[in-house]
């Protein structure tokens, strides 16, 4: 259903999204260039290229309506807003890079044990190599030892098929964690009432723990095959890079994301409206998070008497409202849900 409902979307205003598309792809596409010779310089790009000028794309999606007549404009205007404290730390990228990390150190060491067992232990020459690093008296034997293991070309390709491998899932998590995050920023950019993004980042959690199974129902039903497509064109760029070209783990990386960026061109506004749409649809879910929350606080509040009898009143009055609200968007839900039933019957 909302890949559908996105689909009619993506089509409207098909060219100004590809215009500002255009300019975003250009600016990640420069970055990840610069990255494949110079990957230290991920520290400086990653937040304050990448990720403030995803969030300025993103924005600039949601608010089409309202941008489409000047969306590089808008798109440029969105860039410091990222740092307020409405949004900035929304894609928790430092949570997402620690887990990459982890990611990427546990399928290259598990690789690495497999492919030694099945693969390197057996090659003619390798036990000799092995001898001398365990008859390796002091840091220049060791040294030389070293050398010799590395310029053992099966030992070689081990190492660099782990390393590819353990890169290549560490690089989709952190991309993958982002983007998943991302999905928060629809709290401040579609509502009258914006949070502080700590306070975005417990409701977000909260609701996600409520709604955990159907938004991957319907996220992944909308994007399948564009993440198949991404996947597929960042592997295969990536391991044309690293074993054919014999670049570094972290230059064929780059390139990988580098040709898939490119290749997923068309996908791109229609992904990020996903986002947007399985937001909308998870509203009843944010607003009995929203509800969930609340209790939480007054609860705690009653508990430590931190509140007056005033402040309890009028807490548990907003709440009451809070929640007869949320019991009239659940039975609207329902009613429309049963007539478009009833409508796909009739017209059966």
């Amino acid at each position: 259903m909302i890949g559908k409902e996105t689909w009619k979307e993506y089509k409207k205003d098909f060219g100004v999204k590809s215009t500002l598309t255009a300019m975003y792809v250009f600016l990640l596409a420069c970055t990840l260039l610069m990255n494949i010779w110079f990957s230290a310089t991920m520290i400086l790009t990653l937040p304050f290229i990448v990720l403030p000028f995803t969030f300025a794309y993103f924005a600039t999606i949601c608010g089409m309506p309202i941008s489409k007549q000047a969306p590089i404009k808008s798109f440029f205007l969105f860039y410091p807003v990222y740092f307020t404290q409405f949004f900035f730390g929304g894609f928790r990228a430092i949570l997402g890079f620690f887990k990459s990390l982890l990611i990427s150190v546990v399928f290259t060491a598990l690789l690495t044990i497999i492919l030694y067992y099945t693969y390197l232990r057996g090659q003619p020459g390798f036990a000799e190599i092995l001898q001398e690093i365990e008859a390796a008296k002091n840091i220049a034997e060791m040294n030389t030892a070293m050398d010799h293991f590395y310029a053992f070309s099966p030992a070689n390709l081990t190492l660099n098929i782990a390393s590819m491998v353990g890169t290549f899932f560490g690089a989709w998590v952190f991309i993958r964690h982002c983007l998943l995050n991302s999905e928060k920023f629809c709290l401040n950019l579609l509502t009258n009432k914006p949070l502080p993004m700590k306070a975005v980042n417990r409701l977000y959690l909260t609701a996600a723990h409520l709604r955990r199974k159907q938004f991957y129902k319907e996220y992944y039903g909308a994007v399948w095959y564009i993440v198949l497509w991404f996947v597929l064109t960042f592997g295969g760029a990536a391991y044309v890079s690293a074993f054919i070209f014999n670049l570094t783990a972290n230059q064929a990386m780059f390139i990988g994301l580098f040709v898939s960026l490119v290749l997923n061109f068309p996908f791109i506004p229609y992904y990020f409206e996903v986002i947007k749409n399985v937001f909308i649809a998870s509203s009843d879910d944010y607003s009995k998070a929203s509800i969930q929350l609340s209790e939480r606080a007054l609860f705690d509040l009653k508990k430590n008497n931190q509140i007056s009898e005033d402040e309890q009143k009028k807490l548990e009055e907003e709440l009451s409202k809070s929640k007869e609200e949320y019991e009239r968007m659940l039975k609207e839900a329902e009613e429309a849900e049963k007539a478009e039933e009833d409508s796909k019957k009739d017209e059966n």
